[in-house]
């Protein structure tokens, strides 16, 4: 729920934010040091959340917040950029600023799925919105990583360099949800804040509307109205399976997804009636086949190591082994 949601965020943000900083320091890595700044100032947001969004339940005012906190950290990230642009110091990449930025990464793209996902399902707008702020942790760390690699080579300005453009995008992002959040409550549409989880809606409901097209060619107001019917159905023997996990969902999301097919050009009219072009048949092969394969994996022929389970594995081997010899692969980063 919000609240567990919350709370995890909050405690995987003070562990980040010390590390950071501490190695950050440590390296004069001005990206670095932002980010772990940036971190701590990811704490207000959250107390904002619970506090305007769901104390007061003052949804929208807090989700505006949010945004632009998020822009003010770009401001400053491009400030500090331009400053370590005009003065670059010395960066020593080390294995554990690596293991950090991947850390920062792996985590924050979780809680930034995590955030869209429980946010979509309850049509909680500041949920949403903070989710986009875990993005931007995310690019922050990429551009780390990116300027720890150039500075092997004694490259020190990419590190700023990165910064900046990474804050212009992320100013960017922030006027355009802006723009969104500030139009009028009859306008207003939460649909149109895009998020990670959105994938998990758009691949299901499009797999549906192509299916239905590809078994009878039907006019729009029999596909939106069989949509209804089979919604309702759905939703006295699945509950919230039925909506995708996707909150409202009904006949006028069905229609706006169903224009959206229109102009990428997988549908198409003839005459009054629904067909599938080339690409939308194409695409409606591959979601066929990936179910297929989907179910293929779900039959018993035997025992077998899952692959999850390798790759997990080696990555815990990798990571023991980068801790072990995390001094001489450090000697080795600093011959060059």
């Amino acid at each position: 729920n919000e609240k567990t949601i919350l709370i995890t965020t909050a405690i995987f943000l003070i562990i980040l934010s010390s590390l950071k900083l501490i190695v950050g320091l440590q390296l004069a890595s001005q990206g670095m040091i932002n980010e772990g700044i940036e971190n701590l100032t990811d704490l207000i947001k959250i107390a904002l959340i619970y506090l305007i969004g769901f104390r007061l339940k003052k949804d929208k005012l807090a989700s505006v917040i949010i945004i632009l906190l998020m822009m003010l950290t770009g401001l400053i990230l491009i400030w500090s950029g331009i400053e370590a642009l005009l003065n670059p110091r010395p960066i020593i990449p080390t294995v554990q600023a690596y293991m950090i930025c991947f850390v920062s990464i792996i985590l924050n793209l979780a809680l930034m799925y995590l955030k869209s996902l429980v946010g979509r399902i309850s049509g909680n707008l500041s949920l949403l919105s903070d989710s986009k702020d875990s993005g931007l942790n995310v690019k922050i760390s990429l551009g780390v990583a990116i300027g720890l690699s150039f500075a092997i080579f004694k490259i020190y300005f990419v590190d700023a360099l990165i910064g900046i453009i990474i804050a212009i995008l992320v100013f960017k992002e922030g006027i355009e949800v802006l723009k969104e959040l500030t139009v009028t409550e009859e306008d207003f549409d939460i649909t149109a804040i895009k998020v990670m989880a959105d994938q998990l809606y758009d691949d299901r409901l499009t797999g549906y509307i192509l299916a239905s097209i590809r078994r009878e060619n039907m006019t729009r107001e029999r596909l939106l109205k069989n949509f209804e019917r089979g919604l309702f159905l759905g939703r006295q023997y699945y509950i919230g399976f039925a909506d995708f996990f996707y909150q409202d969902l009904g006949a006028k999301i069905a229609e706006k997804h169903l224009d959206k097919l229109f102009n990428g050009k997988f549908v198409e009219k003839l005459g009054n009636q629904l067909t599938l072009t080339p690409r939308g048949l194409q695409t409606y092969y591959k979601a066929k086949a990936k179910e297929y394969k989907d179910r293929a994996k779900r039959v018993y022929v035997g025992p077998r190591i899952p692959r999850g389970l390798v790759f997990f594995l080696l990555f815990v081997i990798s990571f023991i082994l980068l801790i072990i010899f995390a001094n001489e692969i450090n000697h080795w980063l600093m011959s060059f």
